[in-house]
This record gives C-alpha cells, structure tokens and sequence, in this order.
C-alpha cells in the first residue's frame, strides 16, 4: 500500500514483480476484488464467522466482547479491534490503527455504526444536531460560475474518452506482462494504441487552452 496525498489514507496498490510469482499474481487480484465487495465489507469490520467475535439474529450482528463493541460501534477508544485485526476507524489510543485488510470507500452498509442497533444517549444530541439559521442570507454573485468540461469543448477529447476501452485494455496487459521483453512490446503497443485513440500532446494543449478560455476571468488570479 502506497500513502497518498489524503491524510492516513493508504490507498495505491503495488505488487512487485519480483515479489509475487506470475502464476500466483490471478489469485492476489482474486482477494483484492474480495476485499472491497460486501462480503469483504463484513470481514473488515467483523472478521469471519469462525472466529465467534459476533452473534447475528434478525439481520442484524452483536458483537460478543462489550469492550470490542464500544471501540468499533461508539467510537470509543480501545485496544480490541487491533488485537483482533479488525479494520479500525476511530482515534484508538492503540498506535496499530492499520489492519491487513485493503478497503476501499469504506463505512458501507455493514459499517458497524450504520449495520448496528445503536443505543442513544444524551450525550450525542450534539453529534446528530445542530444549530442553524432558518433561513439562508441572501447573496449576489459577482461571477456566473462556468460549469467546465473538456468532453464538450473538445470535439477530439470526446472522441479519444469513447475510445478508451481499447487504451484500457491495452494497459492492463502490461500490467501483467510475463517479462521485461514481454512488457516492453506491450508497453509499445500500448502507447501505440493511446497515439491511434487521440490521447496525445496535441489534445492535451486543446484542453488546456480551453479551460483557459471557460476560465478567462479568473486566469489572473491563478495564475499569480
């Protein structure tokens, strides 16, 4: 896992070649697309049946451990979802935030929070409401906002988007490409193909200069 330019949030995916043997490469994707399906969802939060951490009736799961429900439930601190590898959300006071499951969006439909029979309490009135005006304060825009895209004000920009299947297919094999000889060839044909469906300098410059254009009146200030 690869961090990002969002604050704890390792979601970029390397596998290393010369750390994964070609024959075995199909069944790691296997168990990435495992992980961020439901039943993947519900091994995060709730780790496997087997393991007996939850009971479930109606529907709806238990966790057996009170400590474990209060941490993953009512995001309360503690150290139990760690020690059970359970994919962890709140501020623990437990520095093993990470757990081994790779996810996706995450807080799903089986997010324990959203999946529980939560218990309120007075002291969450706050969380669920809030104080506002009643109305909102009128405002006058100095600027019509531009709603920008480059699919309309590019004719080329559409063609080369209708046309990315291939470019697409043409990428994922070189990501599974056998060798190095294999992947240069592949990798050839992959630029290839981007050249063939318009994806080129050209059209990136087209674009450029027509958000610049949509953009006119605030090019000055960003461009400061």
């Amino acid at each position: 896992m690869f961090p990002t330019a969002f604050p704890d949030s390792g979601s970029r995916i390397g596998i290393f070649k010369d750390s994964v043997k070609e024959e075995d490469l199909p069944q790691v994707l296997r168990w990435l697309d495992f992980l961020v399906s439901d039943a993947g969802e519900k091994l995060w939060y709730w780790g496997p049946k087997s393991a007996g951490l939850f009971e479930e009736k109606d529907g709806k799961r238990v966790y057996k451990d009170k400590a474990l429900e209060d941490q993953m439930v009512y995001s309360k601190p503690g150290t139990k979802a760690q020690e059970y590898g359970l994919k962890l959300w709140d501020g623990s006071n437990d520095d093993r935030t990470k757990s081994d499951f790779i996810s996706f969006t995450g807080k799903g439909i089986y997010y324990p929070p959203n999946w529980y029979d939560k218990q309120r309490s007075k002291e969450e009135a706050l969380t669920y409401f809030e104080m506002s005006r009643a109305e909102r304060a009128p405002t006058t825009d100095t600027l019509t906002p531009k709603i920008y895209s480059y699919l309309t004000a590019v004719p080329e920009a559409d063609k080369a988007w209708k046309a990315r299947k291939a470019l697409e297919d043409s990428l994922t094999k070189v990501l599974v490409a056998r060798n190095d000889a294999e992947f240069d060839k592949l990798f050839a044909d992959f630029l290839a193909t981007a050249e063939k469906n318009g994806y080129t300098d050209a059209l990136k410059d087209k674009i450029e200069a027509a958000f610049r254009e949509t953009n006119k009146a605030y090019m000055p200030n960003l461009e400061k």
